[in-house]
């Protein structure tokens, strides 16, 4: 199951990585048809899709079965928690105890820091003005 992709840009053509695209039906209409023509012309792009097709089919075959056994409790066991003070207790998961204020890691999304910025922004007109006009 070996096909050689191609010869240009490093061995690949530009057709060669979206060959499960096609397969999948993710193309739009124009690169369906763009690369249904290319096809025609390229002998390793149309071996590469025939064994991705048969690994598509060998993949419809297999049978979706639960594992054995959870593997799940043998991994939590081995976790470490990313931040100690945070921790949700097992017996009442709606507690959680936070632990002190200044351990805790704060993200700051963009429109978080936008407002920031503008109350900075504020802040230091409003002192300028202070400072130029002083305080009647």
């Amino acid at each position: 199951m070996t096909s050689n992709l191609g010869h240009t840009g490093g061995g690949r053509d530009r057709w060669s990585d979206r060959l499960s695209e096609y397969l999948d039906g993710d193309l739009k209409p124009a690169e369906r048809a763009q690369l249904e023509e290319h096809l025609v012309t390229c002998e390793s792009c149309t071996t590469a899709l025939a064994e991705l097709s048969q690994v598509v089919e060998r993949a419809h075959m297999l049978e979706d079965a639960p594992p054995e056994r959870d593997l799940w409790p043998g991994i939590e066991a081995k976790l470490e928690p990313r931040n100690r003070s945070v921790r949700v207790r097992r017996e009442r998961p709606e507690v959680i105890d936070i632990g002190a204020w200044w351990t805790r890691r704060f993200e700051l999304g963009v429109p978080q820091l936008a407002a920031a910025g503008l109350i900075l922004i504020a802040l230091s007109a409003a002192g300028v003005w202070v400072a130029l006009n002083g305080v009647s």
